[in-house]
């Protein structure tokens, strides 16, 4: 296991475009990242410093997999009139939207490829803008898969460095009504 914030915080340092490298190098249980004229090796973490992770059992209604551009967009054009964001999946395709007191947004997402989109029933849920925004905003690679269920934790998995998938997971806003 590896502390993704120090992976992250490193990552910052490279201008943009600049090719970064990773490689794990087994002799020294590290990741390696290279770039310009930088080289830093982040040691993974003791396996005797974490506990195990109990993880529930979930299971999404349907996924779709996008450009995570597509979807910072619309995470920023809801971001100056509202605090969330209801993401919405059915066999026709991802659709987003949020409505403020005078202001709204709806955007359909495109999928990505020929067999990016999984959805037997439509699926909705709300989710909080400001961890929406954070999270998405850390997420490095061009396309992202969106895993949504009925009033269920979203879940994003990405390709942090060629070879290693990452995912984040994100609690639903709950309604009361």
């Amino acid at each position: 296991p590896l502390d993704l914030e120090k992976v992250a915080e490193t990552l910052k340092l490279a201008e943009d475009g600049e090719m970064v490298r990773g490689e794990w190098v087994e002799d020294k249980n590290a990741i390696l990242l290279q770039f310009g004229n930088l080289k830093k090796r982040i040691g993974a973490l003791a396996k005797d410093s974490i506990g195990p992770v109990k993880l529930p059992k979930l299971t999404w209604g349907g996924e779709i997999t996008i450009k995570t551009a597509d979807l910072l967009k619309v995470v920023k054009a809801v971001e100056s009139f509202s605090d969330h964001l209801k993401i919405k999946l059915s066999k026709e395709g991802l659709a987003v939207e949020s409505e403020g007191d005078s202001d709204r947004v709806d955007a359909e997402i495109p999928t990505v490829g020929d067999d990016g989109l999984k959805c037997d029933a439509p699926v909705k849920s709300i989710f909080p803008l400001d961890f929406l925004k954070g999270l998405v905003a850390k997420i490095p690679s061009e396309t992202v898969l969106l895993e949504v269920g009925d009033d269920y934790p979203l879940r994003m998995s990405f390709e942090l460095l060629e070879g290693v998938e990452a995912a984040f997971i994100l609690a639903p806003r709950i309604e009361e009504g």
